[in-house]
């Protein structure tokens, strides 16, 4: 079970419930049109980072799954900008559906996902 927990896309849904549960609790706190518009781009920003990487393993035919062992080290496509691309992506997307929804909690918990 713990070996489960310890995957980043764990982690990053587990932080996008808590934003999303925010809303119905508490109201979206930052209701600013400018905020949500940044957190869409934000958010599509991070889907497609997320695709370059998933494209960059799959040329490569290397295993995209945390903890497992890669068959090759990827340094072309996005990897030449991001050495991890997809944890980067993680907190994007946490930080601009957190804007979009208007929940604080998604940006504070921000920072701690981007160190797990």
């Amino acid at each position: 079970m713990k070996a489960t927990l310890d995957y980043p896309p764990v982690w990053l849904l587990g932080a996008l419930a808590v934003a999303l549960a925010e809303g119905p609790l508490l109201g979206p706190v930052l209701d600013v049109p400018a905020l949500r518009g940044m957190g869409s781009g934000l958010a599509l920003l991070a889907v497609a980072l997320m695709a370059l990487a998933a494209w960059e393993f799959a040329r490569a035919r290397s295993t995209i799954v945390p903890h497992q062992m890669p068959q090759r080290l990827i340094t072309g496509g996005i990897f030449a900008w991001s050495r991890n691309p997809i944890y980067l992506a993680d907190v994007l997307l946490l930080v601009g559906l957190s804007l979009r929804w208007g929940a604080v909690s998604g940006l504070l918990l921000a920072l701690p996902l981007a160190w797990v």
